[in-house]
């Protein structure tokens, strides 16, 4: 009966001690997100042929799968930093009409079209409640990001156009993360727009232009802009 109570004892001494110390007992951790985004776009563009024109539009992404790398640091507060976007693509865009019917055609649009886009998110995240498997938290980040769009014409009437983009988003982030055992856990997160920062310019090849007309550069700075996330992940430690 003594060996009986004290195993008992014993496991229910270990249960209390992994409740107050094991959430937080790993140094690193990858985690694989899915973020769901929903943004309201305003741009004023120039189209290969530099005519200007402004367009607006939503986006609402609802799979996104990023992948993100978590380290521990002083009282169990953790860092993370999460490959957001990367994307390189080509297209040629062709516009043809036709003059006559013998057949003749001509290439009124003949463009590549060459994108580029790399986005990084850094977060300090303070945890509370540390001593239960359900965990509220709260983070403070950073997303750098880069866009470039270059229009490579391939008839002699357009001009070559290349507009870059760099900015940074300073995000806090509601979370709450739930840990299911000693390796694994969820996260639920909502990270919000403070302010965003961003750096636009645009490059005009045309040779009738003096160098210093050619390029075209803008600081914009917007406070909460209407860009919303939802990212859900899990956790593996080691």
């Amino acid at each position: 009966m003594k060996n009986i109570i004290t195993i008992v004892i014993f496991c229910m001494m270990t249960a209390y001690a992994w409740s107050q110390e094991s959430n937080f007992d790993y140094k690193y951790a990858l985690k694989f997100y899915n973020m769901t985004t929903y943004e309201y776009v305003k741009l004023d563009r120039l189209n290969a042929d530099q005519t200007q024109y402004t367009y607006k539009y939503s986006i609402f992404k609802v799979l996104n799968p990023t992948v993100a790398f978590q380290w521990n640091s002083k009282n169990n507060h953790l860092q993370e930093i999460e490959l957001t976007d990367l994307n390189w693509d080509k297209e040629t865009i062709i516009n043809q009409e036709l003059y006559d019917t013998n057949g003749f055609v001509q290439s009124l649009y003949n463009v590549d079209k060459r994108t580029s886009s790399i986005s990084l998110r850094y977060e300090y995240q303070l945890n509370f409640n540390k001593n239960h498997r359900l965990v509220p938290g709260l983070g403070f980040g950073i997303n750098p990001y880069y866009f470039s769009e270059k229009f490579v014409p391939q008839i002699d009437n357009l001009y070559k156009t290349t507009s870059t983009v760099f900015g940074a988003d300073m995000l806090i982030t509601p979370r709450i993360t739930y840990f299911v055992n000693s390796r694994i856990y969820l996260d639920m997160n909502i990270p919000f727009s403070l302010i965003n920062l961003k750096y636009s310019s645009r490059f005009v090849d045309n040779p009738l232009l003096p160098n210093s007309q050619k390029t075209q550069a803008t600081v914009d700075f917007e406070e909460l802009q209407k860009k919303y996330y939802l990212r859900i992940g899990i956790g593996i430690k080691f």
